[in-house]
């Protein structure tokens, strides 16, 4: 019997008031076919948009689209595990953390669970507030923890501030957490790619939801039959002065065998694919400045093309 592929595994944090939860129910309006769970500590504040809503119960929300959520409390190890069970297996798992918890620990925890892939953290930030509560003296260990624990960092709500001010809010981020990269967003709107799993096939499709102008990400989608240095490759493609926010792809090693490479802004993993794959040679990308376009993406592959085992 083969065994059922991992379960990827998104986690979203940040403080209080950053913009989490509106980033949850876009990822849910625009799953396009995705089945996703979102997974939250509580049902308090009731985080999903109730025209999303279509059954409720104590333990379940059952959302539009074959999407779920569900509260685990303290026990987010129990809450996954019930969730191997649930009737229709999720494509992908959303834990929206605590906005005092800090990410990077959910993150470590679902790494030691193995049916799961823990594919990255995104940390979201209020432009309007960040610099202010990291000077607080209560709260400035939790936010710079939270930042520096991150795979990308959203900068949310550009809008509330002046446009002059938000160089010196980049800065600062890029002096605290330096080769993560920042996204600028409105409402938490962006490309769904960026945050969710990206088809390792086709091109990432950018859809402009009218929020937030898509015009400056790249994409790129680079077929290569020969064997890659997969382990190079996937390292060159964290490198920030690139602006790779999301990578995806099945290659072949100079071994012989099938890898699945994955990078989400500096974090990246490789792991072995057993089954044959018919799609076997592909990468797709999406990141954001010039340096991330087709040319220099396969420019980029070429080099780590090898014919030989790497030493």
């Amino acid at each position: 019997m083969r065994a059922s592929p991992k379960l990827p595994v998104t986690v979203i944090g940040g403080y209080l008031g950053s913009g989490k939860t509106t980033l949850v129910n876009h990822l849910l309006r625009n799953a396009q076919g995705r089945r996703l769970a979102v997974l939250v500590n509580d049902f308090g504040g009731l985080p999903i948009d109730r025209d999303l809503i279509e059954v409720e119960d104590e333990e379940l929300i059952s959302i539009a689209g074959g999407c779920v959520c569900c509260s685990y409390g303290s026990d987010l190890t129990d809450a996954l595990k019930r969730l191997l069970r649930a009737q229709a297996r999720p494509t992908h798992v959303l834990i929206e953390s605590s906005g005092v918890a800090l990410p990077i620990g959910v993150a470590s925890s679902v790494s030691l669970l193995q049916p799961y892939h823990m594919i990255g953290v995104t940390v979201v930030c209020d432009a309007s507030a960040i610099l202010e509560l990291s000077r607080d003296k209560y709260l400035a260990d939790t936010i710079t923890a939270q930042l520096e624990g991150a795979d990308l960092i959203l900068l949310n709500k550009t809008d509330l501030v002046e446009p002059k001010t938000i160089p010196a809010v980049v800065e600062w981020l890029y002096r605290l957490a330096p080769g993560i990269p920042i996204v600028p967003t409105l409402q938490s709107q962006l490309p769904i790619e960026v945050v969710l799993d990206i088809n390792p096939v086709k091109p990432a499709t950018l859809p402009n939801t009218g929020f937030h102008d898509t015009s400056f990400y790249q994409t790129a989608h680079v077929s290569v039959s020969e064997p890659v240095d997969a382990m190079g490759l996937a390292g060159a493609l964290t490198d920030a002065r690139l602006g790779v926010l999301r990578a995806k792809a099945i290659l072949r090693d100079p071994a012989g065998s099938i890898v699945q490479l994955h990078v989400v802004g500096r974090r990246w993993d490789i792991s072995p694919l057993r089954s044959q794959q018919p799609h076997c040679g592909n990468l797709v990308t999406i990141g954001i400045g010039p340096n991330a376009d087709q040319q220099h993406i396969e420019r980029l592959v070429r080099h780590y093309v090898c014919a030989r085992p790497v030493q």
